[in-house]
C-alpha cells in the first residue's frame, strides 16, 4: 500500500494490483484500489481501478468503479465505467453508468448528504464540492 498527496493536500491510499486484503478496510480519506479486498470498504472517495476487485460492500461519499464489485454500493455519487462489473444493489444520490458497463442489482435513489453541493462539469473535468477532480470521457 502506498499513499500520495493530491492537489487539495489530502492523502490518497493506493492498493496495488498484487495486494490482497482479507478483512474490512476503513479509510478516513481517499482510496485508489487496483488490488483485491475480500471484505467491506468505506472511505471518503474510492476509486476501484480496472484491475481492482471488491468482494463486499463499498460505502463512501463518492465511488468511481472501473473494475469489479461483488456487493452492495452506497454513495452520494456513483460513477460506473464501461469496463466495470457490478453485482449488487446501488444506493446513490447521483448515478452515472457508461454504456457497456455490467450492472446486476437494484438501483435505489437516496438523498445526497446535505453538506454536499452538486457536481459541476468544467471543460470535461468533474469538480465535486469537496475539491475532488476527475476526467469526464
Amino acid at each position: 500500500m502506498f499513499s500520495k498527496t493530491d492537489k487539495t493536500g489530502s492523502m490518497t491510499s493506493i492498493f496495488s494490483r498484487d495486494l490482497v486484503v482479507e478483512g474490512n478496510v476503513r479509510i478516513s480519506g481517499d482510496l485508489q484500489m487496483d488490488g483485491t479486498v475480500v471484505g467491506d470498504i468505506s472511505g471518503e472517495r474510492i476509486v476501484i481501478g480496472q484491475d481492482g476487485r471488491s468482494d463486499g460492500s463499498v460505502q463512501a461519499k463518492s465511488i468511481r468503479i472501473y473494475g469489479t464489485v461483488s456487493g452492495n454500493i452506497s454513495a452520494d455519487t456513483v460513477y460506473i465505467a464501461e469496463t466495470a462489473r457490478v453485482e449488487g444493489d446501488i444506493s446513490h444520490g447521483v448515478l452515472s453508468i457508461e454504456s457497456g458497463a455490467h450492472v446486476d442489482g437494484r438501483i435505489i435513489r437516496i438523498q445526497p448528504s446535505e453538506s454536499d453541493e452538486p457536481i459541476q462539469i468544467e471543460d470535461g473535468e468533474i469538480v465535486h464540492s469537496s475539491g475532488w477532480i476527475g476526467r469526464d470521457k
